[in-house]
């Protein structure tokens, strides 16, 4: 069985059959091929995640022993940063998408809990900003003049970020015996695991601190180690995953 193929110029590409996440098909043997080639070299995109946990903390505390969970805390500390490396950019991405797994409650501890079990007052907030590894600009370019690429705080949280129980749990120690009690007494406000998902499409929104992708700039095309920074304020990382975007319709 043989397949004709034309020898005239192929025709100008249906750029449907070339959206990122669209069913692989092509029009025409010409156009299938594009897109096969386009799936293989897309084919090693990087999706790299990286994790944090917390010691426990069973020393005493006006609030109530060491929670079995997380140190209350933990949420007192400014400006921390946490660093996602990615090795080696793909020439075909453009942009990377995030998943943000953390803990983020304190700007709502005063409402809900007055004596300010959960942490430090201040406002928590999360910021990110796309450097090489030398520590030079991509995301914010150093043209706009921004610090960070993204600022994450308040309504640009999911809600609620804490929760509250009667039953609030807590460890108990008595003669080097480790137990669980439960108490009414004691405050029942717990920081909530949040998660966010940074997937718009940088290009569309105005402002360089909205909630977005981080673009890789100059650096698309390329082939090298970039390192996304996240500095948390008055919250924590537990989880977070990058995944690079192809560069769409070329």
């Amino acid at each position: 069985m043989s397949i004709p193929i034309p020898g005239q110029k192929v025709g100008a590409f249906n750029m449907e059959e070339r959206q990122w996440l669209r069913r692989f098909r092509g029009s025409s043997l010409a156009h299938l091929a594009d897109a096969a080639n386009q799936l293989a070299f897309r084919q090693g995109l990087g999706c790299i995640t990286k994790t944090w946990s917390y010691p426990f903390d069973r020393t005493s505390k006006a609030t109530g022993a060491g929670n079995v969970f997380f140190d209350s805390n933990i949420f007192q500390t400014q400006d921390f940063d946490y660093y996602l490396d990615i090795p080696q950019t793909h020439p075909g991405a453009d942009q990377v998408a995030l998943v943000l797994t953390y803990c983020a409650p304190n700007d709502l501890e005063n409402e809900l809990d007055g004596v300010g079990a959960l942490g430090s007052a201040g406002q928590s907030d999360i910021r990110l900003k796309l450097t090489t590894a030398a520590g030079s600009k991509v995301d914010p370019p150093s043209s706009s003049g921004q610090t960070w690429a993204v600022i994450m705080s308040g309504s640009e949280m999911p809600s609620p970020r804490v929760v509250f129980s009667h039953d609030n749990t807590y460890e108990s120690v008595t003669s080097g015996t480790v137990t669980l009690e439960y108490g009414d007494g004691e405050h029942g406000y717990s920081a909530r695991v949040l998660r966010s998902i940074l997937y718009l499409d940088r290009g569309t929104l105005g402002g360089y601190t909205a909630p977005r992708r981080i673009g890789y700039d100059s650096r698309a095309g390329t082939s090298q180690h970039l390192v996304i920074t996240i500095r948390a304020s008055y919250a924590i990382m537990l989880e977070a995953t990058a995944i690079e975007i192809p560069k769409l319709f070329t």
